[in-house]
């Protein structure tokens, strides 16, 4: 990943020759009125978009525009409504801004390079892009490694578990703070460099690329390229792995939760009701899950190209014979594989809001709630008609929302749920027995 996120190095593999080539020995040469006129026309065709580059551009405006509206909605309907307040949407969250970062400053950026080959944002945005693309990725990943290690701690080993909201955001904040340690050396190492074209046929300063330089061809490079692609994707792929198969053991062999199989103290009515309630949470962290590993299965499979590749170009496997300098990429085998890794990569950022909605039913009906509400859209229509349907549903919004507490029929309509816990009140509980007597008189299960 890094520069390598934001285009090929290279560009058009064949562009059409200059009848006067540029040479440092005979400066006024190239500057006259001829040369720049063929200069001009060789740049128009390698830089101006052409039909597929195009549609590609269209592709990627639906993208963003789906990306940054549905993560921005993520946001809203969890930190809008105390009872999203869950560990596990904090943390879906977290992913959101981190994808949000990514769509607004990188993913422009990665179509201008990828269509154009050239970096037309100076050397500041050289160093910033790359690096800022490379933390947010790898903070997605160890955000979903915290997800599932909760998702563990909370089906397994509820008994061990304490949620306090202090614990929640020193998690977060350690997630970002290792994520931009890690990365450091793509900020330091980054620089902005004239491409082949212009080293080729012309002035360097028309075309130049964003590439990493100052250790190329070292161990160094080459162990950190790869050390990265097992602490940010492999390693954190087998822990989810590893925890998410313990979650779908204890969910579906019928092993019961350890909450389960605590003997009641009521009689044979209040015994029923137990297993009822149960069965409900049971079934409600099922569906949980069944999300979380949609979420995990999309993050490894829309990365792993990028990763593939860039290993392969730091090992030197796309060198086209030994006299080429070996960080000069042949276009003709990889720049079509960056371009598809690029789209992936930003798809991963934009799918996470559908893969809510469609597996999420709490998230759906936020979402629903966000859009009835909005007051452009049928504010007319709802005050003609205050009995409609949207505006019931709207005054039950900011009914919701306002209120300090969500009652129990409210909460038990929501047939999807995490356990419920308003993290910003965690801090006055007494351990687990008092988050357990607070999720009793809200109708929720407590982890």
């Amino acid at each position: 990943m890094g520069s390598e996120h934001l285009g090929p190095n290279n560009s058009n593999p064949n562009p059409p020759p200059l009848s006067l080539p540029f040479s440092p020995t005979e400066t006024p040469a190239w500057m006259t009125d001829e040369y720049m006129d063929e200069l001009y026309q060789m740049l128009q065709k390698v830089v101006m978009p052409n039909a597929h580059e195009w549609f590609l551009i269209a592709v990627y405006a639906v993208l963003f525009l789906t990306g940054l509206a549905g993560n921005l909605l993520v946001c809203f309907a969890v930190l809008r409504n105390e009872h999203m307040r869950t560990v596990t949407n904090y943390y879906i969250v977290n992913m959101a801004v981190a994808d949000v970062l990514v769509i607004v400053l990188c993913l422009p950026a990665n179509v201008i390079v990828d269509t154009t080959e050239t970096w037309f944002f100076g050397e500041m945005a050289c160093r910033i892009f790359p690096y800022i693309q490379e933390v947010t990725v790898s903070v997605s990943v160890y955000t979903l490694v915290a997800i599932a290690v909760d998702r563990y701690l909370a089906i397994c080993r509820p008994l061990k578990f304490h949620i306090r909201a202090s614990r929640t955001l020193f998690i977060v904040v350690c997630i970002w703070l290792l994520s931009f340690t890690i990365m450091v050396p793509q900020a330091v190492f980054v620089r902005l460099q004239p491409n082949s074209i212009a080293e080729q046929y012309g002035n360097p300063v028309w075309m130049t690329a964003c590439m990493e330089s100052g250790w190329n061809g070292t161990t160094i490079q080459k162990v950190y390229h790869v050390a990265r692609v097992v602490v940010t994707y492999i390693l954190p792929l087998v822990l989810m792995g590893v925890a998410y198969a313990l979650v779908c053991l204890r969910l579906w062999s019928g092993i019961p939760t350890d909450e389960a199989q605590r003997p009641g103290s009521a009689g044979h009515s209040k015994q029923v009701t137990m297993n009822k309630s149960t069965e409900t949470q049971l079934e409600s962290r099922r569906k949980v899950a069944r999300m979380l590993i949609v979420v995990v299965v999309m993050f490894a499979v829309c990365n792993l190209p990028t990763h593939v590749l860039n290993v392969i170009r730091h090992m030197e496997g796309f060198h086209t014979s030994p006299e080429v300098d070996p960080y000069q990429l042949n276009p003709d085998k990889v720049t079509v594989a960056f371009v598809v890794a690029h789209f992936m990569m930003y798809f991963n950022n934009a799918i996470n809001p559908v893969i809510y909605n469609f597996l999420s039913a709490r998230f759906r009906k936020e979402f629903q709630r966000a859009f009835s509400c909005c007051p452009c859209v049928s504010v007319p229509e709802r005050r003609k008609r205050p009995g409609s349907a949207s505006y019931q549903r709207c005054r039950d919004f900011t009914a919701r929302s306002g209120n300090n507490g969500v009652s129990q029929t409210d909460y038990r309509s929501h047939d999807h749920s995490t356990e419920y816990l308003q993290l910003s009140k965690l801090g006055k509980a007494n351990g687990a027995n008092n988050n357990s007597a607070q999720a009793a008189k809200s109708g929720v299960p407590s982890v």
